[in-house]
């Protein structure tokens, strides 16, 4: 690991620790303390932090979207099978809108009874 990667990683934890206690301090499915390189930020606003915490016990990967408006600030949590920040970043900035919710949920009351179902929403999804 080159000394950028290292200084990289130390100031990317510091700025994860200067959130104190809205992050995890160790993993919630197997308690190991979560170490310097265990935790990335994948994407930063100024009303929201979202990182991404890897378990080096468990593999268990946790990301974790802190909201912090007005000066209070929240933690959202959930358990993930994604472990590459990489992935998450892809698809960070994409917007959803409310009608994408709603021609969904037609579509899926549409083919209930359809057993191409997935088929069909597989293929509305490319479009």
């Amino acid at each position: 690991m080159s000394n950028h990667e290292k200084n990289s990683k130390k100031e990317n934890f510091k700025d994860i620790q200067e959130l104190g206690g809205l992050t995890p301090k160790y993993c919630e499915n197997c308690g190991t303390v979560y170490r310097e390189g265990d935790a990335k930020i994948v994407h930063e606003n100024p009303v929201a932090v979202v990182i991404l915490f890897h378990c080096i016990h468990c593999g268990n990967s946790y990301l974790v979207n802190v909201i912090k408006p007005a000066g209070v600030a929240s933690r959202i949590g959930i358990n993930t099978d994604l472990t590459d920040y990489e992935e998450i970043s892809k698809f960070i900035s994409k917007h959803l809108q409310a009608d994408d919710v709603i021609d969904i949920h037609n579509l899926m009351e549409s083919l209930e009874d359809d057993n191409d179902s997935f088929d069909k929403l597989e293929d509305l999804l490319k479009e």
